[in-house]
């Protein structure tokens, strides 16, 4: 059974308040969580290269470089640290990313 945490805004204070905007989140976490990552996908429509239309996430947290050690706090910090320093270079939204380039 997965637990559904639709409402991260407490948690996402830090992120609200240095960006500006407030940003929706989904956060699944699997039976098997901490051995496996959360998913985490965005809910609020947002325009950036690591983030798909479906609002899901590239990064190497979530994926590769996961570890049981990690916890929620560290990967909404580190989804605060990608929005505010977008990869083009491993683009989950190949066309934003193709304009990031060509905006740098």
């Amino acid at each position: 059974m997965q637990m559904r945490i639709t409402n991260l805004l407490s948690q996402l204070q830090k992120l609200i308040l240095r960006t500006g905007g407030v940003f929706k989140l989904e956060l699944f976490l699997p039976d098997d969580y901490p051995m496996c990552p959360p998913r985490i996908r965005f809910l609020t429509r947002i325009y950036h290269p690591n983030i798909d239309r479906l609002g899901r996430i590239c990064l190497d947290v979530l994926k590769n470089n996961w570890s049981p050690a990690l916890q929620i706090r560290t990967i909404l910090l580190s989804i605060q640290a990608l929005l505010g320093a977008p990869n083009p270079e491993d683009p989950l939204n190949e066309a934003v990313a193709k304009q990031w380039k060509v905006c740098q």
